[in-house]
C-alpha cells in the first residue's frame, strides 16, 4: 500500500512538472509573437472597388472610405438609371438630370467604371447629340480597357444607325471590335448580319463561318453559310 501511494506520488510530481513546463513554454512563445497595434498594417484582399484587382495594405480609415464610396456609388447609379428611364419614357427633361448624376457617379469612381461613362453616350445619343455620345463611348472604351463589347455595339449602333456612316467605317469599327475582344461572338454575329444587309456577301460569309465552326451544334449558322457560299462568288 505504501508502495502504491509513493508511486502516485512520484506521478503526480511528474505531471505538475510537465503543466508548468508548457506554462512556461507558451509564455515564452507568447513574447516572440508580434503584437498588433494602433500603427499596424492591416493586409486585406478583397474584391476591387475601382474595378481592378487589387491585394493592398491598407489603412482602416481608408478601407472605410472606400466601402463608403461605393454605397454612394450605387445609390447615384440607382437614381441616374432611374432619371434616364424617365427621359425615355417621354419626360425630356429627366435626361438632363441623368446626365448630370451619371457624371456624378463616374466622379466617385474616380472616372475607372465604362457603365457610367457608356450611359452618359446612351442619354447624348437619345437626345441626339452624336458628337457627345461618341465621345462618351470613346471614354468609355478606353477605361474598359477595351473588354466589353457593349460599349463597342453601342458605337456601332452609333455609327450603323444614327450617323448612318459610310459602310467602309462601319465595317472598319467592328473589325477593331473584333481584334480588341478576340472574335466576341455578339460582335461578330452583328458583323455578319450587317455584311449580309449591304450586299457584303464575302465578309458574311467570312464572319458566319467563324461562328459555325465555333458552334457546330447551331443550324442557323450552318445555313448561313451554306446560302452565303452561292452568293459570295
Amino acid at each position: 500500500m505504501k508502495k502504491f501511494k509513493l508511486i502516485l506520488a512520484i506521478l503526480g510530481i511528474i505531471l505538475i512538472g510537465i503543466i508548468i513546463y508548457k506554462l512556461v513554454i507558451n509564455k515564452e512563445t507568447d513574447k516572440t509573437k508580434p503584437k498588433p497595434n494602433a500603427t499596424t498594417p492591416t493586409t486585406i484582399n478583397k474584391e476591387p472597388l475601382w474595378g481592378q484587382e487589387v491585394t493592398d495594405t491598407i489603412k482602416p480609415e481608408l478601407k472605410a472610405a472606400r466601402e463608403k464610396a461605393a454605397v454612394e456609388y450605387g445609390k447615384v447609379m440607382e437614381a441616374a438609371m432611374k432619371a434616364k428611364a424617365k427621359g425615355d419614357a417621354g419626360d425630356k427633361a429627366s435626361y438632363e438630370e441623368a446626365i448630370k448624376l451619371f457624371k456624378q457617379a463616374s466622379e466617385i469612381g474616380e472616372n475607372k467604371f465604362w457603365i457610367p461613362l457608356s450611359n452618359i453616350g446612351n442619354v447624348y445619343k437619345a437626345m441626339g447629340d452624336y458628337k457627345n455620345a461618341e465621345d462618351y463611348y470613346n471614354q468609355a472604351i478606353k477605361v474598359s480597357k477595351n473588354a466589353e463589347p457593349a460599349v463597342y455595339l453601342q458605337k456601332i449602333e452609333l455609327y450603323r444607325d444614327y450617323l448612318k456612316k459610310p459602310a467602309n467605317e462601319v465595317k472598319a469599327l467592328y473589325e477593331e471590335a473584333i481584334s480588341k475582344l478576340v472574335e466576341n461572338a455578339n460582335i461578330v454575329m452583328s458583323y455578319a448580319e450587317y455584311a449580309n444587309k449591304i450586299g457584303d456577301y464575302k465578309t458574311a460569309l467570312k464572319w458566319y463561318q467563324v461562328l459555325a465552326d465555333k458552334y457546330k451544334d447551331n443550324k442557323f449558322y450552318a445555313q448561313m453559310v451554306k446560302e452565303l457560299k452561292g452568293k459570295a462568288k
